[in-house]
């Protein structure tokens, strides 16, 4: 099963534990999304690479996890030819000593997701024989969590400025939920935030409760086998200002008129700080 994130370079969301030389988008993301890398050469403690304005290539390997053949089938050296070009870094236009490579985990490295817990990186130039590189560094990779439940989030974790599913599975619910049997399923959000000037507010609500129904963004798709879903990106729907935080998103899964509902569920992003 591949569950493809998307949106190329939301914002750059730095992991803590690398500091800002290499930043995810998604900042959090599984072994079967797709995601991209930003390296900012100045970070690395090996400064080699700065300044360097030649082709620069990416070597990766699966640094936690696996137990043999770990590195990625792009791992060629010297680089330069066709079963290379998959690796090669993308120079930012902005500044030329940030490079971004964009890839699904398992289908570069060509592993399970289950042996990718850990991904290595080191940029070089063509050849090593040239001493051009970065320090080697490492990002930590979510494990693919599925546990079948009436109600889920995918990934379970995540930022707000990340793709986010909610998840019904109506099998798991009693006969006498309300809305066992509703074939069209909204969903009223709301939430608590930490305004950009510290205020705190609880329980925003994206739409009032009567305008749920008239809103499409808020209809859940039918995925079949009584599952269904909701995609968005948490900053984007809800219109949030640059500096909040949201802290809890709230929803109720509910039918277009209201008149029956299910219980209010919870998540919690991470901080984005």
């Amino acid at each position: 099963m591949k569950r493809t994130l998307f949106i190329l370079l939301i914002s750059f969301l730095s992991l803590d534990s690398i500091g800002q030389l290499v930043k995810t988008s998604p900042a959090v993301f599984t072994a079967e999304d797709e995601v991209t890398f930003t390296i900012d050469a100045t970070a690395s403690s090996d400064d080699r690479l700065v300044g360097y304005t030649q082709d620069v290539w990416a070597w990766v390997f699966i640094s936690d996890g696996c137990s043999a053949n770990c590195d990625a089938p792009t791992n060629i050296n010297p680089a330069g030819g066709e079963e290379t070009e998959a690796a090669k870094m993308t120079r930012s236009e902005d500044n030329p000593d940030v490079y971004s490579i964009t890839f699904v985990p398992t289908e570069f490295l060509g592993k399970d997701p289950g042996e990718i817990r850990e991904i290595g990186f080191v940029l070089k130039s063509r050849d090593w024989g040239d001493g051009i590189q970065t320090q080697d560094f490492t990002v930590t990779v979510t494990p693919i969590e599925f546990v079948p439940s009436e109600n889920r989030t995918f990934p379970s974790k995540f930022t707000q400025e990340d793709v986010v599913t909610l998840f019904l599975d109506k099998s798991f619910l009693t006969d006498d939920s309300s809305i066992k049997n509703l074939e069209d399923i909204y969903v009223y959000l709301f939430y608590d935030v930490v305004r950009a000037g510290g205020a705190f507010e609880s329980d925003v609500a994206f739409v009032a409760w009567p305008e749920v129904g008239n809103t499409p963004s808020l209809n859940m798709t039918d995925r079949g086998d009584e599952v269904f879903s909701l995609t968005f990106i948490p900053n984007e729907l809800l219109g949030l200002n640059q500096g909040d935080e949201i802290t809890s998103i709230k929803y109720i899964f509910r039918s277009a008129d209201g008149s029956q509902q299910s219980a209010t569920y919870e998540a919690f992003p991470l901080s984005l700080n």
